[in-house]
């Protein structure tokens, strides 16, 4: 059974796979849908600020087909290939080929906001010692291992759980500067999160981190009752109420899982409870055909 720890690092696994998968995934839409979402960002462009440089790279990040027919085309802009954080439109087209719908937040300038910040310098492996630094975290010795993703750089070290994803990007900072970047996945073992944390490709300096494991504690049960009332208006119950007779071997209230048992597994910290049913919102138990 995985410990609360554990099932922290999965779920940050999963979110780490898709804050980390690049831009230019393959994703299974209409290409026509595809077509007609770019063109009418482009011609558009300077309706919604933007300069014909700023959309000459534009790539589906995501998408799907929605309800009658409806396709929704995510997409990012790219400066000298690579992602554009932060810098994301939905496109809705419809079966016709007509744009229905444009939502969303691009960045205007990429050139002049990138500046002399293009510059890379930083080898895959120095940006991930360069991140794990800014975590207190020796990574050790390092390894390359097959890419799962184009785009992404992969490592095996010996400092950390699992093996570190690593993919180059153009940051963007909240005043809208750019800057070349690496964004590093990172599972410190010994620390309670799973990190993204992104560095300044030429100079390997902090520019963000975000947790990616959610946290979860348990709600300190009050032992207050909960109030229920005598009567419901319009709702007539029966005169007399069958006591519930069903046992059930539960985690109790308010053990929200078996990760958070005062007996964690393996051990088994389930009672038997009986007759949990509330005559109020179930007359007739849990069990009635």
């Amino acid at each position: 059974m995985p410990t609360a720890l554990s099932l922290h690092r999965i779920a940050a696994l999963a979110l780490s796979l898709a804050v980390a998968a690049p831009v230019a995934a393959q994703v299974a839409l209409p290409p026509a849908a595809v077509e007609a979402a770019i063109e009418h960002v482009r011609a558009n462009a300077a309706a919604l600020g933007l300069g014909p440089s700023d959309v000459a790279d534009l790539a589906v990040s995501d998408g799907h087909v929605g309800a009658g027919g409806i396709v929704h085309v995510y997409l990012r802009q790219r400066l000298d290939g690579l992602d554009v954080t932060g810098s994301q439109v939905s496109v809705a087209v419809g079966p016709d080929g007509r744009v229905r719908h444009v939502a969303g937040n691009l960045a205007p300038r990429l050139v002049a906001s990138a500046g002399a910040r293009r510059a890379a310098g930083l080898s895959a492996d120095a940006a991930l010692r360069a991140a794990a630094g800014h975590l207190g975290v020796d990574v050790g010795g390092t390894a390359s291992r097959p890419a799962l993703r184009p785009g992404e750089a992969r490592l095996a070290a010996s400092g950390l759980a699992t093996d570190a994803v690593l993919r180059e990007v153009y940051f963007r900072a909240t005043d809208g500067t750019l800057t070349r970047a690496w964004e590093v996945s990172l599972d410190a073992p010994r620390q309670s999160d799973w990190w993204l944390v992104t560095v300044d490709a030429a100079t390997g300096a902090e520019l963000a981190r975000v947790s990616l494991t959610v946290h979860e504690e348990p709600v300190p049960d009050s032992g207050a009752p909960v109030a229920v009332p005598a009567a419901v208006p319009g709702v007539s119950l029966p005169a007399a109420l069958p006591g519930g007779t069903a046992s059930y071997r539960v985690y109790p209230v308010p053990v929200e899982n078996p990760t958070f048992s005062p007996a964690p597994p393996p051990a088994d910290g389930r009672v038997v409870v009986t007759g949990p049913d509330d005559p109020l919102a179930s007359p007739f138990g849990w069990h009635d055909t």
